[in-house]
Parts: C-alpha cells; sequence; structure tokens
C-alpha cells in the first residue's frame, strides 16, 4: 500500500481504498476475436476509442507508429508536384497500420492537392469489372474497352490517388491475371496521377515477383514490425489519452494482490513486447482482454496475457498452405479457396472453418452474406515466420 500512497502524491490526490472486486467477467481470461468484440461493447465508450483495433481516422493523436513511412509517402509525393512520375507500393504484413498510415496521408495532403480514395470491398474478378469500377470511380462515363478508358484516363486532372485493398484484385486461379494486367496497362496510362497502392507484404512479393514491377513501380514503402522504444511510446500514448480525460484504472496482477492505480510507466506495458513480438495489433488486444468492468462500474486491468504463438510444424500440408494462401491473397472466401485448390465448396469451407475456430483466421461477413477469411492480426507476425521456416510461400 506504501506505493499506493506514493502515486497518489505524484498526482496530488487522497488515496482510495482498493474496493472489493465483483467480477462481471471471469478475471485474466483471454478472448477469442469473436467473444473479443462482444466483450469491447460492453466496455465504456472512451475505453472503446482508445483501445480499438480498427485502423485509427485521419488526424488521430494515436498515431505514433510509422512516422518514417509516412515521411517517406510525404517526400514522394512532393517530388510527384516537382514532375516526377510516381508510382508507390506501400505493404506490411496483416495488421499492422497500412490503412492507418493511408488515413493519415490523406490528411497529410489533401490541402495541397486533389486526392481520390479508391477503397475495394469485394474481388475484382475480371477485366469488364475492373473497367467498369474504374470508370466509375473516376467519373468517366461508359467507356467501351481498355484504350477508351486509358485515353479518357489520360486527361484526367492530376491528383493523388489512394487505392486501399489492392489485393482484391489478385486472385491465383486461372483467367485472373488479366485484371492485374489491365491495372498496370491503367498505371501506365494516366502518369500524370499519383498512385498509391496497398498490399499485405506476401501479396506484394508475389504479385511483383511475377509481374517483374520495377519498371512500373518508383517507390516501395514496407512497413515493418517496431522497435520496443517505438512500440511502447504508441501503447503508452493510449493510456495517456485515458488519463487526459479523468479515467482512472485500477491494476491488480492476479488474483489476491492488493490492487493499485494503474500507471503505465510501471506496469506490464514493457513486458508485451517480446511475447507479442513487435505486434502492436498483439498488444492492443491483450489489454482488452485484461480490462474489465466490475458490478459497481469501475474498470479494471487484471495482468496482460498473451496466448502462446502458433506453431504448424505439426499441421499438415493443406493446413500450411491455406494459411499460406489467404495470407498471400489478404483473404479468401470459401468459394475462392476451392478454385485455387480443385476442391468442393463444402471442403473449403469446412477447412477455412476450422481454422477460423483455431483463432488462426478471422471472418466477416459480405453484403450477401459470404464469410470472407483472413488472418488472425494477432497471430500475424508467428504465422508468417512458421510459414517462412516451412517454407510454404511461393
Amino acid at each position: 500500500m506504501a506505493e499506493d500512497w506514493r502515486f497518489w502524491q505524484r498526482w496530488g490526490k487522497e488515496p482510495a481504498k482498493p474496493p472489493t472486486i465483483s467480477w462481471s467477467l471471469g478475471p485474466g481470461a483471454f478472448l477469442s476475436y469473436d467473444e473479443l468484440q462482444q466483450h469491447r461493447e460492453q466496455l465504456p465508450q472512451d475505453l472503446q476509442a482508445v483501445l480499438s483495433l480498427a485502423p485509427l481516422p485521419a488526424g488521430s493523436d494515436l498515431f505514433v507508429l510509422h512516422q518514417e513511412a509516412r515521411q517517406q509517402l510525404q517526400q514522394a509525393l512532393e517530388r510527384w508536384q516537382a514532375g516526377a512520375a510516381t508510382n508507390i507500393v506501400l505493404f506490411g504484413p496483416d495488421g499492422i497500420g497500412k490503412t492507418s498510415l493511408l488515413n493519415q496521408l490523406e490528411a497529410d495532403v489533401e490541402h495541397a492537392v486533389l486526392v481520390r480514395r479508391l477503397c475495394l470491398s469485394k474481388r475484382i474478378r475480371s477485366e469488364t469489372e475492373l473497367l467498369r469500377y474504374m470508370a466509375q470511380v473516376f467519373d468517366l462515363g461508359e467507356c467501351h474497352d481498355l484504350p477508351d478508358l486509358c485515353e479518357r484516363l489520360a486527361k484526367v486532372t492530376p491528383q493523388v490517388v489512394l487505392l486501399d485493398n489492392a489485393a482484391l484484385l489478385h486472385l491465383r486461379a486461372m483467367g485472373s491475371a488479366s485484371v492485374l494486367r489491365v491495372l498496370w496497362r491503367i498505371m501506365l496510362a494516366a502518369r500524370q496521377l499519383a498512385w498509391v497502392h496497398v498490399w499485405p507484404e506476401q501479396t506484394w512479393r508475389r504479385v511483383r515477383l511475377q509481374w517483374q514491377l520495377d519498371a512500373l513501380v518508383s517507390q516501395d514503402v514496407l512497413l515493418d514490425w517496431p522497435a520496443q522504444a517505438e512500440f511502447l511510446a504508441a501503447l503508452e500514448q493510449r493510456f495517456a489519452r485515458l488519463k487526459k480525460h479523468g479515467r482512472d484504472l485500477w491494476w491488480q496482477d492476479a488474483e489476491g494482490e492488493a490492487a493499485r492505480p494503474f500507471d503505465a510507466q510501471r506496469e506490464g506495458l514493457t513486458a508485451l513486447y517480446q511475447p507479442c513480438q513487435g505486434n502492436f495489433f498483439s498488444a492492443v488486444y491483450a489489454a482488452l482482454c485484461a480490462l474489465h468492468k466490475d458490478l459497481d462500474g469501475r474498470v479494471w486491468l487484471r495482468g496482460f496475457r498473451i496466448p502462446e504463438q502458433v506453431d504448424l510444424r505439426s499441421a499438415d500440408a493443406r493446413t500450411r498452405l491455406t494459411v499460406a494462401e489467404v495470407m498471400a491473397h489478404g483473404s479468401l472466401t470459401a468459394a475462392e479457396h476451392a478454385q485455387i485448390f480443385q476442391l468442393s465448396r463444402d471442403a473449403s469451407n469446412w477447412l477455412l472453418s476450422t481454422l477460423r475456430a483455431k483463432q488462426w483466421l478471422i471472418s466477416d461477413s459480405q453484403d450477401d452474406g459470404v464469410d470472407v477469411f483472413r488472418i488472425n492480426p494477432l497471430f500475424a507476425r508467428s504465422l508468417l515466420v512458421a510459414l517462412r521456416s516451412s517454407n510454404a510461400l511461393y
């Protein structure tokens, strides 16, 4: 209790007697992704906003990571304004913050240049679909064919084009290469535009090798896992926001220990870096799992817990290749998986659902009710390491 008194003396407050805890959710539990979403909805709104797993909005003061990459992108767009042809690839692992960085970049430059944001939500599977999409987002009217579209695009006012989820233009299946071929021709035809397209790391590595794109791309920017100092600064910024807004959190390492006010500078934040392997998504996930609201409405943090990282050595070849293809595509439906592996849709759905039950994959439902499976960012780094060591990525 002496430590509690010293803590409150620094903040100039009277210490409160640690309350008796009546748990509305078992302490110290690790939650699955679906359970975490339900748990998060029960937390106060300020906690939900600060400890969000979603991409950060433009201008967010919580955006601390990837400042070097942000500067690289800004400098590349300055060179474009000076007349240089600009085609930038932003790529990195699942959940590392690519969309968050794109949001900040848009806010950084939109006051000086025209910006057009393209956000793909469903896979484009044919040349016709891509031509129709491009004509629509650039307000070109009805285009008869690719040469017609390219001719019209060449007359579009110079602007920055931010293309998110570019992996939805790629599918490793018969006939799908035509979509990417058309995309490259469109980019070459519209050289007055500054293209910034965002890819999952393994998708881009595969596409770049397949298409030999060095002549097209002026710069590629890789978002890598943050170093410990950057990692901790980003975590501390989130907890500092809560303190700034008057949110007091209680901390208890384990059952039976005396509770004390949470101090972001000394509690388990430093210890999170190694088990998270630098994966910031995992750290926020662990913080959300540790947060609990007791029956009296107080908010507690019970020691951070990180699940064991994924080990694929006991997995069969089809499981490893399935995880590899999901990672290399960004996401897959059961129908797309079946097309790649020449399986029935039911067999593919069963395999993908099994991997979701293991927490290696998570899924979202499209408007038509079809599940789209993607890598669980919680395990993005350990899965990447495991797949590389088993030579499953190609």
